[in-house]
């Protein structure tokens, strides 16, 4: 297995791994302190069934025991984004910015995408780190920042 920064502070890119599943337990405790470390993974060219992606997001996060979900061979058609599939989660145009779920009570504890059918021309997918972001800031932003955060804090009662 063969690792390369995407970033200095973020993302590493995976190569020279066959995904078998499930993985040899020393390959399992790597991947996981990597994951760790950089908060994000990619893994290009590899061959996985919808189930196999689950195991891979639960092994890096330490719950690849926990059973399967009721029903969660069904996930796949929820969370299919295409804009040729009619029934997909984003079945038309480009899918816009957004950021997954970080708005929730609960967010996911970690994000999975496998891309199926990628045709080129096609717009990249960026990720970011809102943890470095938050770190760089220059003080006159960060202290914008914690005036606005405090204030907010205390008008919701918080």
């Amino acid at each position: 297995m063969q690792t390369t920064d995407l970033t200095p502070s973020f993302g590493t890119e995976v190569t020279g791994l066959e995904l078998t599943v499930p993985l040899p337990d020393a390959t399992c405790r790597e991947l996981q302190e990597l994951f760790d470390e950089r908060g994000l993974l990619v893994f290009r060219g590899v061959e996985l069934t919808h189930l196999d992606q689950i195991w891979l997001s639960k092994m890096l996060i330490g719950r690849q025991d926990e059973p399967e979900l009721p029903g969660s061979s069904q996930l796949e058609d929820n969370f299919y984004i295409s804009n040729r599939r009619e029934e997909s989660a984003a079945p038309f145009g480009r899918l816009q910015f957004h950021a997954d779920t970080m708005w929730a009570d609960q967010p996911f504890e970690v994000l999975s995408l496998f891309g199926v059918d990628v045709e080129q021309p096609s717009i990249p997918t960026i990720f970011v780190s809102a943890i470095h972001a938050c770190a760089t800031l220059p003080a006159a932003l960060r202290a914008r920042v914690e005036s606005s955060t405090s204030s907010n804090l205390k008008s919701s009662g918080i």
